[in-house]
């Protein structure tokens, strides 16, 4: 298999060997790996700055609906929805033959917290009373999603 260089086009016969030529050559560094647990705490607090941001926006003289939608335009759902989807995946791939073990009560348990998790409320805001409900929606998913304990491979 052959392996192309998306910055300058060479072609390596192995992955290390681009690694190994993209860091030296184009000061490429491979993303650190975050564990799903991180990746849902990095996630949860980004809701929870979300949250404060609008809390301060009620505490104005005269907040307005356009800057609380714009501050919830930033929520973003792409962590907690590739979570899910990889958790569903393993329990989905374990269902057959698995499906008795400890470990497989653990991914199913995980699953079903994430899918408990619903930012549907949080979308959109259509008068200004709304506002505390999807404040305390942002938080009680936050707390929710740092709350899964993401099972080990093994």
């Amino acid at each position: 298999m052959e392996y192309k260089c998306p910055e300058c086009e060479l072609i390596f016969e192995s992955r290390r060997g681009l690694g190994l030529h993209r860091n030296k050559k184009h000061g490429y560094k491979a993303p650190k790996y975050q564990s799903r647990a991180e990746r849902a705490s990095t996630q949860a607090s980004v809701w929870r700055d979300v949250a404060d941001r609008l809390e301060v926006l009620t505490e104005e003289v005269s907040p307005t609906l356009e800057a609380a939608q714009a501050i919830l335009e930033e929520l973003d759902k792409s962590e907690l929805e590739c979570l899910l989807e990889e958790i569903t995946t393993w329990r989905d791939n374990m269902e057959e033959k698995l499906s008795n073990t400890p470990k497989y009560e653990e991914v199913s348990s995980a699953c079903d917290e994430l899918e408990s998790i619903d930012l549907s409320e949080c979308e959109s805001l259509s008068e200004l009373d709304d506002l505390e409900r999807v404040i305390e929606e942002l938080r009680a998913a936050a707390d929710t999603l740092e709350g899964v304990i993401f099972p080990g491979m093994f």
